[in-house]
């Protein structure tokens, strides 16, 4: 076997991805923290939306872990909040419109 194939082979998945996390990728991100209510907060800190499994370990969307986890929803929700900054004319007018005369 040639390198390429071996890192070919050693490179495919096992099973196929699941549309969660996996228990072991939760617990690598609450990595110190013991109890599941414990791992439901410190994951809804990251601002993950978490359901539990009836066994109580959390559960987490992979689709969403990723895209808040990247930033991705922020970046789209700035991009449609974005609007365009004009100063207000009429207060202007209204404050210096007429001058003042110093004594």
């Amino acid at each position: 076997m040639t390198d390429l194939t071996r890192w070919l082979v050693n490179d495919i998945p096992k099973a196929p991805m699941q549309p969660w996390l996996t228990d072991q990728e939760i617990d690598d991100m609450c990595d110190g923290l013991i109890t599941n209510a414990a791992r439901v907060r410190h994951l809804r800190r990251l601002g993950l939306v978490v359901n539990s499994k009836p066994n109580g370990r959390p559960l987490v969307m992979r689709v969403h872990a990723e895209a808040v986890l990247s930033g991705l929803q922020q970046l789209q929700a700035s991009i449609a909040k974005t609007e365009v900054v004009r100063p207000n004319k009429a207060a202007l007018v209204a404050i210096f419109g007429k001058r003042r005369t110093v004594a």
